[in-house]
């Protein structure tokens, strides 16, 4: 729909935007990948990792991550409520 449409370009301008001024921290590389996984856009998620100075290991993992998350959640959801025991 179109509003994902929407979204997705503004969250490639506002990190694009916050790239340019240096105000890209670890805090918000985190909330835009976490919105990345959330909206399932990998546009969002390769214009993040192109932009962070995350390892290459760490960017590798969210590469090789994403298109498995929807397996991988119920798998993270179930051990969350494991160890929380």
């Amino acid at each position: 729909p179109r509003y994902y449409g929407s979204t997705r370009k503004a969250m490639i301008l506002v990190i694009d935007n916050l790239n340019d001024k240096n105000l890209l921290n670890k805090t918000l590389e985190k909330f835009f990948i976490q919105k990345a996984f959330q909206l399932r856009d990998e546009t969002i998620l390769s214009s993040i990792l192109k932009k962070s100075d995350l390892p290459v290991l760490t960017r590798l993992k969210y590469k090789l991550g994403f298109p498995f998350y929807s397996i991988l959640r119920p798998v993270f959801i179930l051990k969350g409520k494991l160890l929380s025991r």
